[in-house]
């Protein structure tokens, strides 16, 4: 059993601790049983001789627990591979960091060397991996008083982001008209935030069957007065990130000015080429959904003849070198637009395949959340859905989606920790 300590404080914390357990699940360094703490935040612990700008960078903290197959020399240099491809140049010892990643311990090995020291000499005491071990069970048996405080966040770190759904629609499929007062939304933000959430996503528009498509005003109109009443919980929760569900590129501009957002819900597929001109500028990662017409209309659907796995593909593929030419900076996200043009086994389909989706080389962004293709296996209202949600949530996550969009992130998470715990040990 060995510990891996994780931390960041510069640029998207919260995504950079994302990726880099991704990385590490993925690329096969870490293996099941997996178990991940919560995380955790703490001043930057710097010499009095260190730039002032150093203190003010908080970090975001975490630990994970697992089993490898490497060695603990191997498996340092693993952990010193996944810091470099994500952009971290070591230069002065305490400078802020994109990402850095400790081992704690190895079994019960002991090895003190210039380069590799177990357990880590310094673990005792810090507050911010103290806390996420003490969590996960563990505790060294030699305490000392911790230098810094820390504090937990009602969120854990997953290979996967949960991105909480808040539609401020009349209209949309299982929650229409729940959430179109700002106190409706400001507590709607909060459950989503004590069940797990990292990603807030604000739609005012419903794309469901039959839905009436919106014009930019009156878009916009629903977005307004909540974009307002939402800028102390964005002040409330620094770490969270927050994406606007539109596919149009005024109301993208004008929601911006008012609330910037870190991620751009295009359910388009990128068709009002300002939008993403408007992303790319802001430097704003995009998520590019397959679909065969928004609203949705059920008489158009994916050819029966073919794998749609292959179809969807060849339309990403497509999209995807187009763009990128078009947007030398463009930062994309695929979604395989599950509902959207999909039969029920269509959709099955995508989703049982969707590891095959990586050939992409983005992120993979899944929204299966209480859909109609859930009626293959249950008779429950849309509402009703969400134990058969999440444990899709659970699969897609060991499958290697980056992004969920779901109704009720509590239940995700503790589906996802599950499918870790007790997944093969070979992902």
């Amino acid at each position: 059993m060995i510990g891996i300590g994780l931390g960041s404080n510069l640029g998207d914390r919260l995504e950079n601790l994302r990726q880099a357990i991704w990385k590490l699940i993925f690329s096969s360094v870490i293996e099941p049983p997996i178990r991940f703490s919560s995380l955790v935040q703490s001043k930057a612990v710097v010499p009095d001789s260190s730039p002032e700008s150093w203190s003010k960078l908080d970090f975001l903290n975490a630990v994970v627990i697992a089993q490898t197959s490497l060695g603990p020399r191997d498996l340092l240099k693993a952990l010193l591979k996944v810091e470099a491809e994500m952009g971290r140049i070591r230069r002065e010892k305490w400078a802020p960091r994109v990402v850095d990643l400790d081992l704690l311990f190895y079994d019960n090995e002991k090895i003190q060397e210039s380069d590799l020291c177990l357990p880590h000499p310094a673990w005792s005491e810090r507050a911010f991996v103290l806390e996420p071990l003490r969590e996960l069970g563990w505790e060294p048996a030699q305490q000392r008083p911790s230098m810094k405080a820390c504090q937990r966040l009602p969120k854990k770190l997953l290979p996967c982001e949960l991105v909480g759904v808040v539609n401020l629609t009349p209209d949309s499929f299982s929650d229409g008209g729940q959430f179109e007062r700002p106190d409706q939304v400001i507590d709607r933000v909060e459950t989503l935030v004590q069940e797990g959430a990292g990603v807030i996503d604000l739609g005012a528009e419903s794309t469901r069957p039959g839905a009436q498509a919106l014009s930019d005003e009156e878009e916009y109109s629903r977005l307004e007065s909540i974009l307002g009443a939402l800028v102390e919980s964005k002040s409330q929760y620094p770490w969270l990130r927050w994406s606007l569900d539109s596919r149009k590129s005024e109301v993208w501009k004008r929601a911006n000015e008012l609330f910037p957002f870190n991620l751009c819900n295009d359910v388009s597929g990128g068709e009002d080429l300002e939008l993403l001109r408007l992303a790319a500028e802001r430097d704003c990662p995009v998520v590019l959904m397959h679909h065969l017409g928004i609203p949705v209309d059920r008489r158009r659907q994916l050819d029966a003849s073919r794998s749609a796995v292959d179809q969807v593909l060849e339309w990403g593929v497509q999209k995807r070198d187009s763009l990128r030419q078009q947007f030398k900076n463009l930062r994309l996200i695929f979604d395989p637009g599950i509902g959207f043009g999909k039969s029920a086994e269509q959709s099955v389909e995508l989703i049982q395949s969707i590891r095959k989706f990586q050939s992409l080389e983005m992120p993979l962004f899944v929204g299966h959340s209480r859909k109609s293709f859930l009626n293959l296996i249950s008779h429950q209202d849309f509402a009703s859905r969400d134990l058969e949600s999440a444990v899709i949530s659970g699969f897609l996550a060991k499958e290697g989606a980056s992004y969920l969009r779901v109704h009720t992130p509590g239940f995700s998470q503790r589906a996802i920790e599950t499918q870790f715990l007790f997944s093969a040990r070979q992902l």
